[in-house]
């Protein structure tokens, strides 16, 4: 529904569950706002310009991205000159959590985003096995800061294409 000031949209489909609030003047102090139940990032793909997306709040209860499920995500947003810098972006996992920022951008017409982030597990093995590393470490704690860069958007993350430093504890 409509109001003067929002739209209001409750949306239930297999792909997406939840409530989006859109404001009339998006800004960065009045983003948009969206509390989904749950997102299924595989079913919205295909080329995306930083540039374009409006100032957001997200909060997303469980996300799907590739075959991988991400709890309690959070992602807080602001449009930059060259793209959208991000306040937050976390997740919280039975056996691993992550609070990063960072900024994606379009530089001269190529895509890259910048990360720092902290993570920490009280099962590494299993967190790492979770992600699709393998099982070569049983379990341990970790506490670990990755910050570094790699080209495309913030979803075609790898280890095999992060240029940066990774400190673990």
């Amino acid at each position: 529904y409509y109001k003067k000031e929002n739209t209001y949209l409750n949306i239930s489909s297999p792909y997406l569950q939840g409530s989006i609030i859109i404001p009339s003047d998006n800004t960065r102090e009045n983003r948009v706002s969206a509390k989904l139940q749950y997102f299924d990032l595989n079913d919205f793909q295909g080329s995306a310009d930083p540039t374009i997306y409006p100032h957001m709040d997200i909060s997303i209860n469980r996300a799907k991205i590739g075959n991988f499920i991400f709890n309690n995500m959070k992602l807080s947003s602001f449009k930059s000159r060259d793209g959208m810098t991000l306040d937050q972006l976390s997740f919280q996992n039975k056996n691993l959590s992550m609070n990063a920022s960072g900024k994606w951008a379009n530089i001269s017409g190529n895509q890259i985003t910048f990360f720092d982030g902290n993570f920490s597990s009280n099962n590494f093995g299993k967190s790492l096995k979770e992600l699709g590393y393998g099982d070569f470490i049983k379990r341990g704690k970790l506490n670990s800061r990755m910050i570094g860069q790699w080209k495309g958007s913030p979803d075609l993350f790898s280890l095999e294409n992060f240029v940066g430093s990774i400190t673990v504890s």
